[in-house]
């Protein structure tokens, strides 16, 4: 009986040892974020006495990965009915001799809760790879021995965790790469060119603003137009020569101007191909095209394009914003140095439908338009040209010139056009590809400097640099009487209608 009574009171003081040594440690838990991985801070707080650990996930919970059974981002959640969720990590110490392993786990200590990884992390696995090794110690550090000898600093270099399949893990961080800051030539040449552009589009706006004769329907079409591409260039420089300077919001902020100005020059551009091709559609030989009598008032015809590339533009960047999403740069014209990525950079493509689907929507429809335009035109030059055999009289030669520049007004909007179509086409394919392959080609060179091409397609043409250079004149006060006899000689006819101060349209002649 003696005996037996001692058999059961053995086991149950074994079973209690058992217990014991299964109880949970006591965690006192610090969280990253609100202090600020200010390991000193976090001691003060509390016994310095207790040994300090880096824990990757709240307390209660595990460090999931993402694979088939899994799916979706790694993350921290609460383990599942079969899963074990035991984190007492083997605290290691040094004494004089040296560093004291095996560690012991330990019933209570400190832990700091967070992931301090901002350039990306990286598993260490002893059991897997030898070099792997590591000791925690007391004060929170973890030993690495064998592979690049350092101590990793809780809050700052690493985490602890125990994962899905029960082990008890270190994450390292890796450190960012130290690099001399250094200017990119091509980008700074790219940024320079921008910023070329914009005093010239400036200037387009200026000449067609100053001059009445040429400030009609397309005239005002390409003021937006040019408007919208100088803010666009100017931002677009600014970023990419200062945007390690910017914040998260500045960044933000100057994106959505950036993605607002190119959409609306999209729709400014295809406001400007229809009114081309309503020159071309009412050219009638030997009449003014489209004069006031045959045609809506000016500001009547301006303000409906107002609401198709303003109005449209806008929708578009609230909805984006109304959703939340990311604005959406150009990539061909966002620059980077090498495979650098700027430090503002937006091209998420959950976004890029509300940039992409209008621009090609845009092209489709300017395509239709030209080849519409140059069809009507083959027809109007081959009955100038039947006017020319058959008589070939002083109306004759003005309808071939007035022809001459609604031509040339159709040819430098195609131009703009043209640009814009293999700007979109090299951006679908860099986007497909997911690669860069048309980084810094010499379209870059034309990209950039679109303002130089505005200006001298639509500013330096003979008919209108007169014009505008007669207006300068008048409005710094050189008389008439100071005019040269060249000057005499270039001065323009204008054949348009103007009546109550509302001209539809304009064509000048040499």
């Amino acid at each position: 009986m003696f005996r037996l009574w001692f058999v059961i009171l053995a086991c149950s003081f074994c079973f209690e040892i058992s217990v014991s040594s299964a109880k949970e440690p006591v965690i006192i838990s610090f969280n990253l974020t609100t202090f600020g991985g200010d390991i000193e801070r976090i001691k003060s707080l509390h016994n310095t006495s207790w040994p300090l650990v880096g824990k990757c996930c709240p307390v209660g919970q595990l460090y999931r990965f993402n694979d088939d059974d899994n799916p979706g981002e790694n993350r921290c959640e609460d383990p599942r009915p079969n899963e074990k969720n035991e984190y007492s990590p083997f605290f290691s110490d040094f004494n004089h001799s040296g560093l004291l392993v095996p560690g012991l786990s330990q019933p209570q200590f400190v832990a700091v809760i967070g992931i301090p990884c901002r350039h990306g992390k990286y598993i260490m696995d002893p059991l897997t790879i030898a070099e792997d090794e590591y000791h925690l110690m007391m004060n929170g550090s973890v030993f690495t021995p064998l592979n690049n000898v350092r101590m990793l600093q809780p809050g700052q270099d690493y985490c602890m965790e125990v994962v899905s399949d029960g082990r008890l893990v270190v994450m390292g961080c890796y450190q960012p790469e130290l690099k001399v800051v250094t200017a990119d030539t091509r980008l700074a040449m790219y940024a320079i060119g921008l910023l070329i552009s914009v005093p010239f589009l400036l200037a387009t706006i200026i000449s067609y603003v100053i001059t009445r004769q040429i400030c009609d329907v397309h005239g005002m079409n390409l003021c937006c137009y040019s408007g919208c591409l100088a803010v666009a260039f100017l931002t677009l420089a600014l970023l990419q020569l200062g945007g390690q300077s910017f914040d998260q919001n500045a960044c933000v902020s100057a994106a959505f101007v950036i993605q607002f100005s190119f959409i609306a020059c999209s729709f400014w551009l295809n406001a400007m191909t229809v009114e081309s091709w309503r020159l071309i559609r009412g050219y009638k030989a030997g009449s003014p095209p489209l004069t006031s009598e045959r045609s809506p008032p000016l500001y009547r015809v301006f303000f409906f394009y107002s609401i198709w590339g303003w109005g449209l533009s806008a929708v578009l960047i609230v909805v984006s914003l109304a959703l939340g999403l990311n604005p959406t740069i150009p990539w061909t014209y966002v620059k980077r140095s090498g495979n650098e990525q700027p430090s503002c950079w937006f091209g998420y493509t959950y976004s890029l439908p509300y940039f992409y689907v209008p621009v090609g929507i845009l092209v489709f429809l300017n395509t239709t338009l030209f080849v519409m335009a140059g069809i009507k035109m083959a027809q109007i030059q081959r009955a100038l040209d039947r006017n020319r055999v058959a008589r070939n009289n002083e109306s004759d030669r003005r309808d071939r010139r007035v022809f001459k520049e609604l031509r040339l007004t159709f040819f430098f909007t195609l131009a703009l056009f043209l640009i814009l179509v293999v700007n979109w086409s090299m951006e679908l394919v860099s986007m497909l590809t997911e690669s860069n392959v048309f980084a810094w080609s010499i379209f870059d060179l034309v990209n950039a400097l679109q303002g130089l091409f505005v200006f001298g397609f639509f500013v330096l043409r003979r008919a209108v640099r007169t014009l505008v250079w007669q207006r300068i004149k008048e409005l710094v006060g050189i008389g008439s009487e100071r005019e040269s006899d060249d000057d005499k000689a270039n001065e323009m006819t204008l054949l348009s209608s103007v009546t109550n101060g509302t001209n539809s349209t304009r064509i000048v002649t040499q």
